[in-house]
């Protein structure tokens, strides 16, 4: 009996792979969580894992007042929070950096439990819109496929 309560309380955390963000633009970093139980009783946790250390991005407990960006994201991450009924705990982080590339860990805890997920953050240095060429470094990185005509031009991911 005892197993099969623990077995109840447990639950899994998904993610993507991997994301890409532009410089300038906003990016929602996915984090899942499949369980009966909602993430607003829980502890939500976005870490940034830089080499050897771990820092914080974004951090959010049930009690009042604790949805808090971490020291280098202040009034640039969003806890998606409209989505918790449904297991949503993504992160929406504005205005991305090229310093924001990286891997990203989303864990989530309960009393009883924890499970993280983690993405990796790539960056691309510009976004195709219109008729001007910019300058764009990380196409090759990417994966772009480039097509133009004598007056305009598009750009897409390739897969």
């Amino acid at each position: 009996m005892q197993a099969l309560q623990l077995l109840s309380k447990s639950f899994e955390v998904s993610s993507s792979p991997t994301v890409t963000g532009i410089v300038g633009q906003d990016v929602v970093l996915p984090c899942q969580v499949s369980t009966g139980m909602q993430p607003a009783k829980m502890e939500v946790q976005w870490k940034k894992i830089i080499q050897a250390a771990i820092e914080t991005v974004h951090e959010y407990r049930a009690q009042p007042g604790q949805d808090v960006p971490g020291p280098n994201y202040q009034g640039r991450t969003v806890l998606l929070k409209d989505g918790f009924t449904s297991g949503n705990v993504s992160l929406k982080l504005k205005n991305v950096r090229p310093a924001d590339r990286g891997t990203y860990s989303c864990i989530v805890k309960s009393n009883e439990w924890s499970a993280d997920a983690a993405t990796e953050l790539q960056i691309a240095d510009c976004a195709y819109r219109g008729k001007l060429s910019p300058k764009c470094t990380d196409y090759e990185t990417l994966g772009l496929v480039f097509s133009h005509t004598k007056d305009s031009y598009t750009a897409a991911l390739a897969v």
